[in-house]
């Protein structure tokens, strides 16, 4: 199983779209304000995690009522980015490969 690690970083919503149109399988996790950039393309992830907060409110609300999305909330105060936790996650879920984009940056 191929899996997507979208960070809060900055990226070219056309490139994501493009990749994620190439990669129809892939599992896709968000990571705290990576969300918007899944949301702004209606990219529905399959599990959010972070401490969320980040993340727009409204735009995490949208995503809070989808049953099919899991979402690994934790307290700001710890010892690992929330970048380490999306990618402990897909390492758990025994990925094949695993992309991390985003992880850069401020804004896209």
């Amino acid at each position: 199983m191929e899996t997507l690690i979208i960070s809060g970083g900055e990226i070219e919503l056309k490139f994501l779209k493009k990749y994620c149109a190439e990669h129809e399988n892939q599992l896709i996790i968000a990571v705290d304000k990576g969300l918007e950039a899944l949301h702004h393309l209606n990219i529905l992830p399959n599990h959010i995690v972070g401490d969320l907060d980040s993340a727009d409110s409204s735009i995490l609300k949208f995503y809070q009522n989808n049953p099919q999305i899991t979402i690994h909330q934790y307290i700001p105060e710890k010892d690992f980015t929330d970048t380490d936790i999306a990618l402990n996650l897909a390492i758990s879920l025994q990925s094949s490969k695993i992309t991390i984009l985003r992880c850069l940056g401020q804004t896209f």
